[in-house]
């Protein structure tokens, strides 16, 4: 799954160490527990995600793994837990990421 946002999610300026760097927003279907998402910034420096969903069962995702490999593309991946494998289940993911 790869996503991109709209251009209007990437906003507001912030201070990462003394640069003047960037956030954006959003969320994201995951259909198989994983997926790729394109931020809009030109550098990730650090991102978090929430799952968004209305049941919490032994098969659904609780949490996110963030695999950075791809942050200087200014994209990021998340790894959907579970209580029971990993990336295998379908969430919704709500993410936060901030980069320069």
């Amino acid at each position: 799954m790869n996503y991109t946002p709209p251009a209007s999610l990437v906003s507001g300026a912030i201070s990462i160490g003394g640069t003047v760097g960037r956030w954006a927003f959003g969320t994201a279907a995951l259909t198989s527990g994983i997926g790729t998402i394109a931020t809009g910034l030109g550098t990730v420096i650090s991102a978090v995600a929430q799952p968004i969903g209305a049941n919490i069962g032994l098969g659904t995702i609780t949490g996110f793994q963030y695999d950075p490999s791809l942050a200087t593309s200014g994209s990021i991946i998340f790894r959907g837990m579970t209580a029971a494998a990993a990336f295998s289940a379908n969430a919704t993911v709500s993410w936060t990421a901030f980069g320069v």
